[in-house]
């Protein structure tokens, strides 16, 4: 996922310059380093241009032209890796260091600066919005989260979050729908035998979640998933409402009229299938009935069925681990 918005950085913004960390730079990210040294270091890396360090976990969050007139500008934390520095070029001597150059007066602003936190938002909203503020984005429980963390986050920090990320802090809805044309908004997926969920299968009720877009995924199957995914499922407000497992009857052969699976009408998708962004835009409302196969049975693909469809079954005969034929049947009314 991080090589993903590395890629597109790369890809929107032809001015990202990457460069191999080496020399000094190497040792400001030892932890052994000391804010002293770093400091020293970053001073070196602006000094002859002049030029702004940020951290990787450091969000700016209001940046005027005004906030570039000055000689130096720290605002890092205590250890000098999170936070911002701004340098002015030729402004630091020789034999001199930025401590020295905040305590004498020069032509310029010199000043220190303080970064806001997670919880200074909640707090300290004075802290957090005043002009040119920063906001290092860890500890207090976001040491790592996705963007599907903050589109339904309705607080001051997912309301930041989306202004940043989307231009907007409004939170984005699909518009409900009771058009006919549209098969229902529902999923449903097969496990059987229990055991731990794979990574495989976890990916693809996220993706039913958060790139298809649907209200419920229905997990069919004998005996529920174990392992830590599952658990991660059941216990994250974001899906434990919005995943739900059926206990079944384990079948020995699979011949059935599909309307029983389906009476609800909805998209099936087995476990090692994942939808991709614009699929069911593109396939919902075409027809009653809609089967992709990948492979030689229907345990791969996908299956969109609308609430009204009739006269369809998918038969496989010989259980669930020998496909040998199935029957596809559509009626045009």
């Amino acid at each position: 996922m991080m090589l993903q918005w590395l890629d597109e950085l790369k890809r929107d913004y032809p001015w990202l310059y990457m460069y191999e960390a080496s020399g000094p730079l190497l040792e400001y990210c030892s932890p052994n380093a000391g804010s002293e040294r770093r400091i020293r270091i970053l001073a070196a890396l602006l000094g002859q241009e002049g030029g702004i360090y940020v951290g990787s976990s450091t969000w700016i969050l209001n940046f005027p032209p005004s906030f570039r007139s000055v000689d130096v500008d720290v605002g890092l934390d205590p250890d000098a890796t999170e936070g911002y520095m701004i340098l002015r070029a030729g402004v630091l001597g020789l034999n001199g260091s930025v401590a020295d150059l905040l305590r004498e007066r020069g032509a310029r602003p010199r000043r220190r600066s303080t970064c806001g936190r997670i919880h200074h938002i909640y707090h300290r909203p004075d802290l957090a919005n005043h002009t040119g503020a920063c906001l290092v984005v860890s500890g207090d429980g976001f040491e790592r989260f996705y963007p599907m963390d903050i589109w339904e986050r309705d607080d001051a920090f997912g309301r930041l979050a989306r202004r940043l990320f989307y231009g907007t802090e409004e939170i984005r809805r699909p518009a409900p729908s009771t058009s006919p044309d549209l098969v229902p908004n529902i999923a449903h997926m097969i496990w059987v035998g229990g055991g731990r969920m794979s990574y495989v299968f976890y990916l693809s009720v996220l993706s039913l979640l958060y790139v298809a877009g649907v209200d419920v995924v229905y997990i069919h199957g004998n005996m529920p998933p174990t392992g830590s995914l599952w658990d991660e499922i059941r216990t994250l407000p974001q899906t434990r409402d919005r995943v739900k497992f059926i206990t079944r009857t384990l079948p020995l052969k699979v011949c059935r009229d599909g309307s029983r699976n389906f009476r609800k009408g909805g998209r099936f998708l087995p476990s090692s299938s994942s939808p991709v962004q614009g699929f069911f835009k593109d396939n919902v409302t075409a027809g009653d009935i809609r089967l992709k196969v990948h492979g030689r049975g229907v345990t791969r693909g996908t299956l969109v069925s609308r609430l009204t469809a009739r006269h369809y079954a998918i038969c496989i005969q010989g259980g669930p681990k020998k496909v040998s034929h199935y029957q596809f049947f559509k009626k045009s009314y």
